[in-house]
């Protein structure tokens, strides 16, 4: 049977967040029953706070304290993010008349607002990789209507502004327990979403421990003679993670669910104060904490795959690409695939290459066990090796999701023609009016040449570009 396929960007990049009908601010507050202090285990205190304050999915952590007459409550959403509710008048171990005044953290506000307009700004990037005839979900007609003013090239795609359930596939950037109630609660056909128990597959697989068991079993698979290097470790205790810390002179720690250079902490051998808390904290709401050694990394780049409905995993690609020092994505090589293939074999031959890569369709398709299908990617390195020669590091990350390797790819392979190379660009503007500028200078510094319907030469907008417009994706060849 043939689906039409839809694509969601709302929950853009893998980051879950989290819609709440909570109060935002402390001038707000919900009247709550007496309760008391004694009472305040967390099971409690937690059905409490959930059947009156607000609808999260679910919480991960909480934790109390009691301080002149207050009681000051921390909880802990699925990503990690902190949130603070203050429950204010506390008489004899008692709450009365107490108000429950939530305050999202101003950075973690700030943060989560930031993500939404990733995410609506850049709605239209799933135009240029989705199935011709496709069906592409905007949250905005204007959006549609500035691309298709600004846009040199036609996108056979249809465009939804409402989450309409006539379709029997749904194909979005990453799944998430919101995005399934989403669809859920709009009506769609349980043929358009995981079950139950395969998004709670898909979150166990999604965790950096995933990547830790595969990362060791293609070192013990692929050895030998071929440079291969890494090392990662699950960590389960405050005291298993400063051990850690301590033997290395210079580290990473990472939390198990993260994603965009979030998450990671850079050690050098100490173990001061503020890291414990963050240790703790992680442990806590993840229960692990990720310990890998630091590399003298020469060049990022990634193996992309598509998983099938029959458990099967392809290749489909390399991706280069940069980060900022805080392993935030910058850019991709648009380049053909032998074009980064060849690139990358400056450091380690194509035939190791390939050995890693079939090894990896084995050891995904055997850790996925068809409870993924989609394309996902799998971060790798090559360092330098203490006797000046170089090694590959197969396994850093496992993204499963959508990801803008895959996009990369996608775009150049459609849409550039064969032999040229560029660059792939998410550009953040600070300023209003930064990004409109920008554009313009690009348009007539780079004008665009097309040979037979494909980028040949220039600069060209992947997503609508306004003189508000933060985030913005480009091709530039």
């Amino acid at each position: 049977m043939a689906f039409q396929r839809i694509h969601e960007e709302g929950q853009c990049f893998g980051v879950v967040i989290v819609a709440h009908r909570a109060i935002m601010d402390d001038r707000k507050c919900r009247e709550s029953r007496a309760v008391s202090f004694e009472q305040c285990r967390r099971d409690d205190l937690l059905a409490l706070l959930e059947g009156q304050i607000f609808d999260v999915d679910p919480l991960r952590g909480a934790k109390a304290s009691h301080r002149r007459g207050l009681l000051e409550i921390a909880l802990w959403m699925p990503g990690g993010e902190i949130i603070e509710l203050l429950v204010c008048q506390l008489h004899q171990h008692k709450i009365t008349h107490a108000s429950l005044c939530l305050r999202v953290n101003q950075a973690h506000h700030a943060s989560i607002a930031r993500t939404r307009r990733m995410a609506a700004e850049l709605s239209m990037l799933p135009a240029w990789y989705a199935e011709e005839g496709g069906t592409v979900w905007l949250d905005s007609a204007q959006r549609m209507k500035t691309m298709e003013r600004q846009s040199f090239l036609p996108l056979s795609v249809n465009w939804v502004l409402e989450f309409v359930p006539i379709y029997n596939k749904v194909i979005p950037w990453g799944w998430n327990p919101s995005l399934v109630r989403r669809l859920q609660e709009a009506g769609f056909p349980d043929t358009a979403y995981p079950s139950v128990e395969r998004m709670k597959r898909i979150r166990q697989i999604s965790g950096r421990q995933t990547a830790v068991k595969v990362l060791r079993r293609l070192c013990r698979h692929i050895g030998g003679n071929i440079p291969i290097l890494g090392e990662a470790f699950v960590l389960s205790s405050t005291e298993e993670v400063k051990a850690f810390v301590l033997s290395h002179s210079r580290a990473l720690l990472k939390a198990p669910w993260s994603g965009s250079g979030r998450g990671i902490q850079y050690v050098s051998g100490s173990f001061p104060i503020p890291l414990e808390g963050w240790i703790r904290h992680i442990l806590t709401t993840q229960h692990e904490v990720i310990g890998e050694p630091f590399y003298d990394k020469l060049l990022d780049f990634a193996m992309e795959f598509f998983a099938d409905e029959w458990g099967q995993v392809h290749f489909i690609g390399y991706s280069l690409f940069e980060t900022d020092k805080r392993g935030v994505y910058k850019e991709n090589l648009l380049a053909a695939d032998r074009v980064i293939e060849a690139r990358i074999s400056t450091y380690v031959s194509a035939e190791i290459l390939h050995q890693v890569g079939r090894a990896l369709q084995v050891e995904l398709a055997e850790v996925i066990k068809g409870s993924y299908e989609g394309y996902l990617g799998v971060d790798m390195m090559i360092c330098r090796t203490q006797n000046s020669g170089y090694a590959i590091h197969p396994c850093v990350e496992i993204n499963l999701r959508m990801n803008m390797g895959v996009v990369a790819r996608l775009i150049y392979d459609n849409y550039v023609c064969d032999g040229v190379q560029g660059r792939y660009v998410i550009e953040y503007y600070a300023k209003p009016g930064e990004a409109w500028h920008s554009h313009l200078a690009l348009q007539e510094k780079y004008p665009l040449y097309l040979e037979n319907g494909k980028v040949k030469s220039g600069y060209l907008s992947l997503t609508p570009v306004e003189n508000n417009t933060s985030y913005q994706a480009y091709i530039l060849i």
